[in-house]
C-alpha cells in the first residue's frame, strides 16, 4: 500500500515545512523550498498544513501506485500525465491500485509538489519527516529517490467530500523574470549609499549555481563601505548576503546556520517561491519594503489560503457534491469488418463516472446485426441464393452476382440444376483483427415460367418431345428405383 519509484527525476525528496530547533547544532532547517505550492497541496486533500510531500526539481519523476489513494500536483508545470493521459494540475485526482504518474521537464517554474491524502509513511526524525541532504538525515534513507525505491502509506484515506470542488484555477510561474521585495538588513549598514542604490536599482541574472542551499546572481557590482566580511552570525531563509565579489547570493532551504558574510537584506517570505521558482538566466529585481509591510503581505497569503479552503469546500452547484452528474453524449464508434451479431466493442472510460473523481467505467456496445433481404451470415461465410432461367440452366451463362462489395460476374456451365451451389472465393466477411476473409456461397434454383402463352407451350412440347431419358439422369435413377 504505497508508491513505487520507477523513476527518480533529478532531485526528488520527502520534504516537509523542515526541522526547527536544530540550527545551534549545526542541522539546517531544510523543508520545502516553495512554502505556498507546498501548502496548496495539502490544502487541496484536507491534509495536515505540515503533512509531508514529494518535491520534484526540473525533471519529475515516474511513480506507480500499489493501491488506490487522492493525489495533488502543484508548484511548476511538469506536464504530469496518468497513465499517459495528461493530468491537471491544482486538482485533487483519484490514483487506482496500478496506476502510473508520470512527469516530463519542467515547462513552467523549476520544483513541483505532489501531496497524498494517505500521507507517506515516512519516520520523523528529529521534529520533521523532511530531508536534509547535506547531513543524509530524515526523508527516505536521508536522500533523494531513485528508481525501485517504495514508500508505503500511513493511513487508508480513500474518500474526500466535495471531490469535484477541489481545483483551483492556477499558473503562477509562467514568467521569466520577478521582483522580490526585500526587508533590508541586518548588515546593510556595511555597503555604500552607492551599493546600496545599485543592489535595489539593477538587474540581476540567475546562473546555474542554484540549487536548495542558494542562488547565486549575476550584475552589476554591489560596493561595501569597506569590507562585507562579518563575524559568523545565523542565517535566515531568504537571507541574501554579499561576499568579496560584490555578487548576491540568496541563502535558502539547506542554507548553512551561520555565515560570515555581510546580509544586505532578507527576501520577504511570501516572495521565496517567486524566487525557487526561477529558471537559469531568468531576471531578478529587488525592492525595498518595511518589516511591518513585509508581515502584512504574510497576514494577507494566509488569508488568501483560507478563501482557497472554502472555495474547496464549496458543494459542486451541479453535482451537490456527490461527483458525479447524469447527462447524455452521443459518441462516434469504429464498427469493425467482421463484426458478428451479439459481439460486444468495449470503449475504454466512456461508461458511468467514478465516485470521487474516479476513473470511469468502460462503454459496452452490444452489437445487433439487421437481417439483410439477400445474404445471409454462417461465420465468415456469406450465404445467398440466385434465380436462373430454364434457357440459362440448359445452356449455360454469364450471371451478375451480388456481393456484399458490389456485383460480380460468374459464368455457370450448360446442364446447371436447381439446387447447385457455387463458391467465390475471398467474397465473403473480413476476420476480425485481420484474419483472412471468408467465400460468399451462391445456391442458383431455376424459376419455373408462368403465364406461357398457346405458343411458347407448344414450343416447349416440342421441345420435350425430342429429349430422351438420357438427358435427365437423376429422373431416370429416381423412377428406376421403383421398379417391379
Amino acid at each position: 500500500m504505497g508508491i513505487r519509484i520507477l523513476k527518480g527525476g533529478m532531485m526528488t525528496t520527502v520534504q516537509d515545512l523542515g526541522r526547527y530547533g536544530y540550527q545551534s547544532q549545526g542541522f539546517s532547517v531544510a523543508g520545502v523550498m516553495d512554502v505556498r505550492s507546498f501548502k496548496i497541496a495539502n490544502l487541496l486533500l484536507d491534509n495536515p498544513e505540515n503533512e509531508a510531500v514529494l518535491e520534484i526539481t526540473l525533471i519529475g519523476p515516474t511513480l506507480e501506485f500499489t493501491s488506490a489513494t487522492i493525489i495533488a500536483i502543484t508548484g511548476g508545470d511538469f506536464q504530469p500525465t496518468i497513465n499517459g493521459e495528461p493530468a491537471p494540475m491544482y486538482t485533487a485526482l483519484y490514483m487506482n491500485k496500478g496506476d502510473v504518474l508520470k512527469f516530463g521537464s519542467a515547462r513552467t517554474g523549476s520544483r513541483g509538489y505532489i501531496a497524498f491524502s494517505s500521507y507517506l509513511d515516512i519516520p520523523v526524525v528529529m521534529g520533521s519527516r523532511c530531508t536534509n541532504l547535506k547531513s543524509g538525515l530524515g526523508g527516505f534513507k536521508g536522500r533523494k529517490l531513485e528508481a525501485d525505491d517504495y514508500i508505503g502509506f500511513r493511513i487508508k484515506r480513500r474518500y474526500l467530500p466535495f471531490f469535484l470542488s477541489r481545483k483551483l484555477d492556477m499558473d503562477e510561474f509562467d514568467q521569466t523574470e520577478a521582483t522580490l521585495r526585500v526587508v533590508m538588513g541586518p548588515q546593510d549598514g556595511m555597503f555604500s549609499k552607492q551599493g546600496i542604490q545599485t543592489f535595489l536599482g539593477s538587474e540581476y541574472t540567475v546562473t546555474n549555481e542554484f540549487d536548495r542551499m542558494g542562488c547565486r546572481l549575476e550584475g552589476p557590482f554591489i560596493a561595501p563601505k569597506e569590507t562585507s566580511d562579518i563575524i559568523s552570525d545565523g542565517i535566515a531563509f531568504g537571507a541574501i548576503q554579499v561576499p568579496s565579489h560584490g555578487k548576491p547570493i540568496i541563502l535558502l532551504a539547506d542554507r548553512q546556520t551561520t555565515g560570515g558574510y555581510g546580509k544586505i537584506a532578507t527576501v520577504a517570505s511570501v516572495d521565496i517561491p517567486k524566487l525557487v521558482q526561477r529558471k537559469t538566466d531568468d531576471k531578478i529585481h529587488f525592492k525595498a519594503i518595511t518589516v511591518q509591510e513585509a508581515q502584512a503581505l504574510y497576514v494577507e497569503e494566509m488569508k488568501e489560503l483560507d478563501g482557497l479552503r472554502k472555495i474547496i469546500h464549496q458543494p459542486c452547484p451541479k453535482c451537490g457534491g456527490k461527483g458525479m452528474i447524469r447527462h447524455r453524449k452521443t459518441i462516434k464508434v469504429s464498427i469493425p469488418a467482421g463484426i458478428d451479431n451479439g459481439q460486444t466493442i468495449s470503449l475504454r472510460a466512456q461508461g458511468n463516472a467514478g465516485k470521487n473523481g474516479g476513473p470511469a467505467g468502460d462503454l459496452l456496445i452490444v452489437v445487433s446485426v439487421r437481417p439483410h433481404e439477400i445474404f445471409r451470415r454462417e461465420g465468415t461465410s456469406v450465404l445467398c441464393e440466385a434465380p436462373i432461367t430454364f434457357t440459362q440452366a440448359v445452356l449455360g451463362a454469364e450471371l451478375e452476382i451480388p456481393t456484399i462489395d458490389g456485383k460480380v460476374k460468374y459464368s455457370i456451365p450448360e446442364g446447371t440444376q436447381s439446387g447447385t451451389t457455387f463458391r467465390l472465393k475471398g467474397k465473403g466477411i473480413p476476420g476480425l483483427n485481420g484474419r483472412a476473409r471468408g467465400d460468399q456461397y451462391v445456391t442458383v434454383y431455376i424459376e419455373t415460367p408462368r403465364n406461357l402463352n398457346r405458343e411458347q407451350k407448344e414450343a416447349l412440347r416440342k421441345f420435350s418431345d425430342t429429349l430422351g431419358e438420357s438427358n435427365y439422369e437423376q429422373r431416370k435413377s429416381f423412377f428406376g428405383k421403383f421398379k417391379l
